[in-house]
Parts: structure tokens; C-alpha cells; sequence
């Protein structure tokens, strides 16, 4: 097996020559026919800062679920995505694992800051009956 495990038609591809940030070899493979990936290559500069652009809008358009009726309609949205063929049923099998991690977070979060104010009003109760 090619080394990083890669097989196929990407085992033979080259690969960038950039570096990253951190001054480690950049991994990426290169544009074909080319040294460097997309966002090494200084001929590619003005796309890659588009894609890079591209990219942000979209973090900001991307759904969020801050109250339980949004979490139902983000459920929702990724259970028509599998039905649809447009999501893996293993992306929504990872995605409800974390949803159920989450909701058992915050319900541990709730029952602990009960229980402290509980204690909290115990201790007050006992030093009024000293």
C-alpha cells in the first residue's frame, strides 16, 4: 500500500510542496500538473482567497440549534437528509450520537446546579437551627 494509506488514482498524484503555518509539509496533493495545492500556489492566489471567502460565508449561513424547537427542526432537517440520499446514514448516526451526548450534558449540568442549591439551602437551614 502507498504510504498515508492512499489508493487509487490519488497514490500516484504529487504532493504539495507548500508548507504550513507551523513550518511542516503541507500534505495536501498538488494541482495536477503543478507543485503546490490550491492554497499554495501562487498562480492560484485570487482563487483560493475566494474559496477561502466562499468558505466563511457559509460558516455564518450554517444552522444552528440554541433552543430545544431548533434542535427539533435541525433533527428534523438531517432525517430528510438521509431519506433524501443527501446525507450519509452514518454523518446522522454521528450526528445524533453527539446531539445525545449534549442533551445528557445538560441535563447533568441542570441536576448538579440543582443539588448545589439544594445543599446550599440545607447548610443556611442548619446554621439557623444552631
Amino acid at each position: 500500500m502507498p504510504s498515508g494509506g492512499v489508493v487509487g488514482p490519488k497514490a500516484k498524484q504529487k504532493r504539495c510542496e507548500g508548507s504550513r503555518t507551523d513550518g511542516l509539509p503541507c500534505g495536501s496533493f498538488a494541482l495536477r500538473g503543478g507543485a503546490y495545492c490550491l492554497a499554495h500556489s501562487p498562480d492560484q492566489a485570487e482563487t483560493a482567497q475566494a474559496a477561502r471567502s466562499k468558505g466563511a460565508a457559509a460558516a455564518n449561513k450554517r444552522t444552528r440549534a440554541n433552543t430545544p424547537d431548533q434542535l427539533d427542526k435541525l433533527n428534523e432537517m438531517v432525517v430528510l437528509g438521509v431519506l433524501s440520499g443527501k446525507i450519509p446514514p452514518s454523518t446522522a448516526n454521528a450526528f445524533f450520537k453527539g446531539v445525545g451526548a449534549q442533551q445528557r450534558l445538560h441535563a447533568d449540568t441542570i441536576l448538579l446546579r440543582r443539588i448545589v442549591a439544594l445543599e446550599r439551602r440545607a447548610r443556611e437551614l442548619d446554621h439557623r437551627h444552631e
